[in-house]
């Protein structure tokens, strides 16, 4: 096979000089007309010293009109592009404009003839390329329409004709990776290669993932994705605030939603379980009686996030409440919002001030606040969702906010039972938002709800897929409001072979990876699947502000590195940053490490090990289950 030229459209100026500066022996060609280019990037992007060819290229269609093209292609070709493509069919002056400012740069040029409905006879063919070469191409490029055998023959008998090397010509459609091959068994210049799926800019054309060899492709399969635990929690929580039975389907069994099944019980609730169902059938009247507990003790086992939620909710009863857990979450701060609780009319007493159990009591009542949205969603979700049900109106005032999308999940949620916050969002800065919400609030509960698949859970085998697999993800929403989407739009921008199908599935391919930077605080549960992402990248990446991180994420972080760094991973703390060096073709050593019973830290070393040299020994591996039922099962069968 001769050069690769991977044809480029809808992609950022960083993604094209990567390929240029890390793709020795190859072609780049670009589509401007596609991929929205300010001049300035242009002139960025064309002048970058780079190992690749440099082709610029696009049709006037659109937005992308006369004008466009001649600025944005004489851009290139003054910044430096190594080649331009310029359509046959362009009007005269534009063509000998263009090709005369290529000639004095020193720019070859590469005329263009596109047929979508045909392959024209053979004396009409070398018409074109004679045209072609009589207004001073020193490549023409032939593309037509694949109808039979005799129409990929014509093409590729004009290399008898022609010299081969100054000739590119083949058939789009079925064929057109064969007619490409003959072609470059003739002697053809270049073989076009799409990055990823969807971004083919002819029928037929193959995508990087397509090529590769044994051995490169470790994970293969489809992977259906249990429900979402997050949301899980959130509805059953929601369901047993209500008088009246919820259904929920796609509930997965794992330590989370166990935890928010005690806690539903807890509340008086009635639990119906079934496969992949449960049925919560609530009988509060918050109202009337107060917020009722069994024992006025509300127990969240080991959840973080339904702590966070049962704190403020506690504020509701009548009598004093204790929140307490288990296990780890015994040693991890939750004290977050204890002034703006103070606001509402509680008195709120934290073990040593700071941790679990905490004591709540006195009447809580709506509120103004203003609180710092760095220190994580779900607080400010269960004060939400608790002054709601207070009888006055409340102004919740969120500076700095962190993930964006855990308050839009929460928001959702609460509005399928009925809850009202009228939200408005600015942007200054940084994102703000403001909740007025109105009192006396009376959840109702929901006929039937569906859950999405877990984008936690999703992310690390995306990860991993991108590096070394082509697996089709079922169950997930690709539009959801779950934080941890924010997984797939970061490796969309970044160029990775994430596709979308018809059908709603996703499906991610072997990826070229680019180095890349991403701010924790816009979700800080993606730092592991980010890191195994960035050890196959070409270059360092860089995963922003570790310690504007709430502590126990911070703890957590530099346990996940020191892990990653025992098996071989090149990963430091620089200042407030984490650095990743990745390389296309890293080999982690293997060996012996430990979860440390973090099942997300399990999670993430079983994943890696697809990349190990020798066997990875993980202690504690079992914990993983807690956060992703059925894990072992799936991965197992996605390397076999």
């Amino acid at each position: 096979m001769g050069c690769i030229c991977y044809s480029l459209k809808s992609v950022t100026p960083f993604y094209c000089q990567y390929l240029a500066e890390t793709r020795p022996d190859s072609a780049i060609e670009i589509h401007l007309d596609t991929c929205g280019f300010t001049e300035e990037e242009i002139k960025e992007t064309f002048s970058t010293p780079r190992e690749s060819i440099m082709i610029a290229t696009g049709k006037m269609e659109g937005e992308w009109d006369r004008d466009a093209a001649v600025r944005q292609l004489s851009a290139a070709i003054l910044a430096g592009a190594d080649c331009v493509e310029l359509r046959l069919d362009m009007p005269r002056d534009i063509r000998e404009w263009l090709t005369t400012l290529a000639f004095n740069k020193e720019c070859l040029v590469m005329f263009s003839y596109y047929n979508s409905h045909e392959t024209p006879s053979t004396e009409v063919l070398e018409g074109i390329a004679n045209t072609a070469f009589t207004y001073g191409a020193d490549v023409v490029k032939i593309v037509t329409a694949e109808r039979s055998q005799e129409d990929c023959d014509r093409l590729i008998s004009l290399y008898d004709k022609y010299k081969p090397s100054t000739l590119m010509a083949f058939a789009a459609g079925d064929n057109a990776t064969r007619t490409l091959l003959r072609a470059q068994e003739k002697g053809a210049p270049f073989f076009y290669l799409s990055p990823r799926h969807g971004g083919e800019t002819f029928t037929g054309e193959l995508c990087y993932s397509d090529l590769s060899k044994p051995g490169h492709i470790v994970l293969r399969g489809e992977a259906t994705m249990p429900g979402s635990s997050s949301m899980a929690q959130r509805s059953i929580l929601m369901a047993a605030l209500c008088e009246g039975p919820t259904a929920i389907f796609g509930v997965s069994d794992c330590a989370a939603v166990r935890d928010a099944i005690s806690v539903a019980r807890q509340l008086g609730a009635d639990i119906l379980e079934e496969e992949g169902k449960i049925t919560v059938t609530g009988h509060q009247d918050i109202q009337a009686r107060g917020l009722v507990a069994k024992d006025n003790i509300i127990s969240v086992g080991e959840s973080a996030l339904l702590a966070r939620y049962c704190i403020p909710l506690a504020g509701l009863s009548r009598r004093s409440v204790t929140v307490t857990g288990e296990g780890t979450l015994l040693a991890m701060e939750v004290n977050e919002y204890s002034e703006a609780l103070s606001k509402t009319g509680l008195k709120v007493e934290y073990t040593s001030g700071r941790f679990l159990p905490v004591s709540v009591s006195g009447a809580m009542d709506g509120a103004d606040l203003n609180l710092d949205g760095t220190c994580g969603p779900d607080m400010i979700s269960g004060l939400v969702l608790a002054l709601s049900q207070c009888a006055s109106p409340s102004e919740v005032y969120v500076h700095n906010e962190g993930s964006q999308l855990n308050l839009d999940l929460a928001a959702t949620i609460g509005s399928w039972f009925g809850m009202e916050d009228n939200m408005s969002l600015f942007e200054y800065d940084e994102f703000s938002r403001t909740f007025h919400v109105r009192g006396a609030q009376r959840l109702k509960p929901v006929g039937g709800m569906v859950l999405e698949g877990d984008w936690g859970c999703a992310a690390y085998l995306m990860a991993a897929a991108a590096i070394a697999g082509k697996v089709t993800f079922k169950g997930l929403k690709s539009d959801s409001e779950q934080a941890e989407s924010l997984m797939m739009d970061m490796m969309d921008d970044g160029g990775i072979d994430i596709f979308r199908e018809d059908n709603g599935d996703i499906t991610v391919h072997r990826s070229i990876i680019c180095p890349f930077s991403f701010v924790l605080a816009d979700m800080p549960d993606l730092l592991a699947p980010l890191m195994i992402l960035a050890l196959r990248a070409g270059g360092e990446s860089c995963l922003q502000g570790l310690y504007d991180l709430r502590k126990d994420d911070a703890l957590r972080a530099e346990l996940i590195i020191k892990e990653f760094r025992r098996i071989g991973a090149d990963v430091w703390i620089e200042g407030n940053d984490i650095y990743i060096q990745g390389d296309e073709k890293l080999e982690l050593r293997g060996g012996r490490c430990s979860s440390h019973g973090d099942p997300w830290l399990a999670v993430a070393l079983q994943t890696v090990s697809i990349i190990c040299r020798k066997p990875l020994r993980i202690d504690g591996i079992e914990c993983a289950e807690k956060v992703f039922p059925g894990f072992f099962k799936l991965i197992e069968s996605l390397r076999s």
